[in-house]
């Protein structure tokens, strides 16, 4: 049983899946997924599709990740999206943390919101009960912010209401016609501000001028990029652990089981597939003869890496159940707590670093083990 689960995990990772549901949390995987405005979900969702489209209700949190993510039902909790297009008309009762292309919010998000994306339009119907902090290329705010506004960008329009104060950093600046900013706007640009004579700043006026523009002076968008990257990369690895989860849960038990109870060998095996891995593969492609051979090992290098990756954070979660608890077993709550921990880590140099690879390594040697079982007995 162990070497066909095996077999199949290899070939469904990186895959589209089939629906699936839980009674705690629905998870999805495919070419679509659609919530009609009649249904009500009453669990956390975590989708990744190539289209996905919620008209109905969620009474819980959001996790999504596509190509094009359309929202305009309500949703009680937080939101995370990554996609490509990213349509909000939703009433979110929660935190919004969006990354896309493209994102477009005309909805109403009752906590705050961390957008970043190439282009970012706040519509005027949006109302942001919270703060709002913007990444982007091209960014226009119509809407209503009650909160405090931080924004980065390289071209940037304001013609919203802003109750709160505003944090610019920009290359070219305008507050437009209809634009009434309560609060103080401190910004940062090569230029002036272009404001409107109808435009209403009631608070102070502060600017700080820079020689350089937003894209000759990359620190700043740096940063931005990678708060972005850490995101879309959580979003991915709390979906991809989680659904493997669900679809290969027996398997994933025994994967903790072993790594947590034979820690030393797995993680010896880990560390000799990681370093062998790669030469035996330049080795082969760099013969004639052994090119095909080659390829095929190199794919399955990449499936385990892949894999090993995303069971780190299922093995964190297990292992931290099991220091706190004395109990060996694998959970969906501690599954989505050890993906999330060892996200944030990774972000943390040297000791964050290291920290995952005492989870990854021994995950890649057990695996690896598997693998080597399933096709040698077939």
């Amino acid at each position: 049983m162990m070497k066909h689960s095996m077999l199949a995990f290899c070939v469904l990772v990186g895959v589209a899946l089939i629906p699936a549901s839980v009674s705690a949390a629905i998870f999805h995987a495919g070419d679509t997924y659609q919530l009609t405005e009649r249904e009500t979900i009453t669990a956390d969702m975590y989708l990744a599709s190539g289209e996905t489209v919620l008209s109905g209700t969620v009474l819980g949190d959001v996790v999504a990740a596509g190509g094009s993510v359309l929202l305009n039902g309500t949703i009680s909790n937080d939101v995370s999206i990554a996609g490509g297009s990213i349509d909000i008309f939703s009433v979110i009762g929660d935190d919004l943390r969006a990354a896309g292309g493209k994102i477009l919010l005309d909805g109403s998000v009752q906590g705050d919101a961390l957008l970043a994306g190439r282009t970012v339009h706040i519509l005027p119907n949006a109302h942001i009960d919270g703060d709002l902090r913007i990444a982007g290329a091209t960014i226009i705010i119509e809407g209503m912010v009650e909160g405090n506004v931080k924004i980065y960008g390289d071209t940037v329009s304001l013609s919203g209401t802003l109750l709160g104060n505003s944090e610019v950093y920009a290359g070219e600046l305008s507050v437009n016609t209809g634009a009434t900013l309560v609060g103080d706007l401190d910004y940062t640009a090569p230029d002036e501000a272009r404001i409107h004579p109808e435009a209403e700043i009631q608070g102070e006026l502060f600017f700080t001028k820079r020689s350089d523009s937003v894209l000759t002076n990359p620190g700043p968008a740096i940063a931005w990029a990678f708060g972005t990257f850490f995101l879309v990369r959580l979003i991915s690895a709390i979906i991809g652990g989680l659904v493997l989860l669900w679809l290969f849960k027996r398997f994933s038990q025994k994967v903790a089981q072993k790594i947590l109870l034979d820690f030393g060998k797995q993680f010896l095996h880990g560390l000799g597939v990681l370093l062998i891995g790669p030469l035996v593969v330049i080795l082969l492609l760099a013969t004639g003869i052994g090119l095909p051979l080659g390829v095929l090992i190199g794919f399955l290098y990449s499936v385990l890496l892949i894999a090993a990756s995303l069971y780190s954070g299922i093995v964190c979660g297990a292992a931290i159940l099991w220091a706190t608890k004395r109990e060996l077993e694998v959970t969906w709550s501690w599954a989505l707590l050890g993906i999330v921990l060892l996200g944030i880590l990774r972000i943390i140099p040297g000791v964050g670093w290291l920290v995952w690879l005492a989870f990854m390594i021994p995950a890649l040697g057990y695996l690896s083990e598997c693998l080597y079982r399933g096709l040698r007995s077939e």
